[in-house]
């Protein structure tokens, strides 16, 4: 758990510093339940304002068609 609660911030650090240099303006998070959830927690308000989709699900094991039949409507 502990590790989990210490990647979620550094993840959260690495998303909001990207946000500060203006390399991110739509952010899509796929993540597994527990760890979006770890996630939210850490993030700032302004990196959650440009979050466009979330999806609660564990695709680590998912092959690139897979995951974007997910996120279809982002990929056109």
């Amino acid at each position: 758990k502990q590790e989990m609660i210490e990647f979620g911030k550094r993840v959260a650090d690495y998303l909001d510093d990207a946000r500060k240099a203006n390399k991110l303006n739509k952010l899509l998070i796929v993540a597994a339940p527990a760890f979006l959830g770890e996630l939210r927690t850490h993030l700032s308000a302004e990196t959650r304002e440009i979050i466009a989709f979330e999806l609660d699900k564990n695709l680590a094991h998912h092959d690139e068609k897979d995951i974007r039949q997910h996120l279809s409507k982002f990929f056109t």
